[in-house]
């Protein structure tokens, strides 16, 4: 094991303080045979603010023992000496000496030596994080260029949380705070090649007017967007080739996969992540602002319990009508989800917020059925016409389970007149909403409650290694059903 004075932490904040300091490494690199100079440096991601420790000895090790040399707080599934780095020649090491194993640039090590490279990625499993820099090469600090931006950020390249058509969701780090966040990284020449493919292909979003506008208009609805139900962007960064739109972590997954699982969604937990949907559309359209692709996919669960927060995401379709309440006119949503008015050949009357209600009561439908009310797109020409003239039905055994009220929500929302559609207001006041609203506001109050204290125990702990940090999802689920319990809200 390498000394304790080894260890100390150097505080990190920008890219410019590595690069210094690796340039000072370079230059005394031929020394390092006759005295003790750092041969490697490990960025720590753990603490906030993020910090450097310098490799000098010949091996450390990585664990929840006190007696490591690189001590990892509060993480369960780290053992007392989980890994060890080692020099081995002039060849940087990783050896796993853990139950659970370590993630080498997302991939799994366990029991084996693995070479490092430079700017790889350490994983301990539930968030823990190091970035290993090799002194011995020229320029190491080359690598961490695109994974460190706006000298706030670091992007992890291991760690992919999504992808879609434009762009790719990567998991990041608030260097200065240590707040997980989700970063939507956007690649301007391969969206604008995502649009010609599916221009190519047919698809609905081909019809959007242009990449970037999508993009511009995602980024200026979602900086002036605050909501607890929705998605909230912590800062843009748009360079020449790229954009970096940083978001909340939403850890979850989405509603979509909740609905494709074996678990049976009661009706009264749809009830309640229904009405969140509700409130965040509303608060959107108060705004004058139609989001135009609502869809299971589009919504996130911020943990996997029924009764968690549930956010609204992805505006690259939503558009701002603004005062003169202009009528949107572009053919664009998943298929599935479009409202009868967007599919038809006369469009010089233009569509308004009418169309997300419309995509509300297929949600509202397949949440409660796990099926979709007109089928799949396999066959576009034979599900416009279903949806044009709301040919679905209640037949299926499932809706033998199902309250009356429910099934007359959906009917009033995939209603194929606008005029006669529900709005959000009067979604919100239908019965099977209002007649528990009492109670789904007082659910609504503790979880966000509880979800607010959640992640200031996480962002104390990131301050602090003797702070206690809860597993992510352990308060909010215990929380919910005990408050579901008591209340009764079983019979919703």
């Amino acid at each position: 094991m390498g000394s304790a004075d080894a260890t100390v932490p150097t505080p990190v904040l920008s890219l410019s303080y590595l690069q210094n300091a690796l340039a000072y490494d370079r230059c005394h690199r031929h020394t390092r045979r006759d005295r003790k100079v750092a041969w490697g440096r490990l960025i720590n991601l753990n603490e906030a603010p993020a910090t450097t420790i310098d490799l000098v000895e010949d091996e450390y090790v990585i664990g929840r023992s006190r007696d490591a040399d690189i001590v990892v707080e509060d993480c369960l599934n780290c053992s007392k000496e989980h890994c060890k780095i080692m020099l081995i020649g002039d060849m940087p090491c990783l050896q796993d000496m853990s139950a659970n194993g370590t993630l080498l640039d997302g991939k799994e090590v366990k029991s084996i030596k693995a070479s490092l490279t430079n700017g790889c990625e350490i994983e301990i499993k539930m968030d823990k994080f190091f970035v290993f820099l090799n002194l011995l090469q020229s320029h190491p600090d080359q690598t961490l260029e695109n994974q460190i931006i706006s000298h706030r950020y670091y992007v992890l390249a291991s760690k992919t949380l999504g992808s879609g058509s434009f762009a790719t969701v990567k998991l990041a780090i608030d260097l200065k705070t240590g707040e997980r966040l989700a970063c939507k990284v956007i690649n301007r020449s391969g969206s604008s090649g995502a649009i010609k493919s599916a221009k190519a292909h047919g698809e609905a979003s081909a019809h959007l007017p242009s990449t970037w506008q999508n993009i511009q208009r995602e980024t200026a609805i979602l900086k002036n967007v605050t909501h607890p139900n929705i998605v909230q962007v912590k800062h843009v960064v748009s360079t020449a080739s790229t954009v970096h739109i940083f978001l909340t972590r939403v850890s979850g997954g989405e509603l979509f996969d909740h609905i494709c699982s074996d678990r049976v969604i009661a009706e009264h937990e749809a009830k309640f992540m229904f009405y969140q949907i509700l409130l965040a559309v509303k608060y959107l359209h108060d705004l004058d602002i139609t989001h135009r692709d609502i869809k299971p996919e589009n919504i996130l669960m911020e943990s996997r319990d029924p009764l968690t927060r549930l956010l609204v995401s992805d505006f690259g379709l939503a558009k701002m009508l603004g005062t003169s309440l202009e009528r949107m006119r572009t053919k664009c949503g998943t298929f599935t989800y479009l409202a009868p008015e967007v599919l038809s050949r006369s469009t010089n009357s233009g569509y308004s917020k009418a169309v997300d209600c419309w995509s509300l009561g297929v949600v509202l439908y397949t949440m409660l059925s796990k099926y979709l009310p007109f089928g799949d797109d396999h066959n576009p020409t034979k599900l416009g016409q279903r949806i044009q003239t709301a040919d679905y039905n209640f037949d299926d055994e499932v809706w033998s389970t199902i309250s009356q009220e429910a099934i007359d929500l959906i009917e009033q929302l995939l209603e194929v007149e606008p005029q006669k559609r529900l709005t959000i207001d009067q979604a919100l006041a239908h019965p099977w909403i209002n007649n528990q609203k009492v109670l789904l506001k007082k659910l609504y109050r503790k979880v966000r409650r509880v979800a607010a204290a959640v992640q200031l125990l996480q962002l104390a702990s990131a301050r602090s290694n003797n702070f206690f940090s809860l597993p992510p999802d352990a308060c909010k689920i215990k929380f919910a059903y005990n408050v579901l319990r008591g209340r009764k809200l079983t019979r919703l």
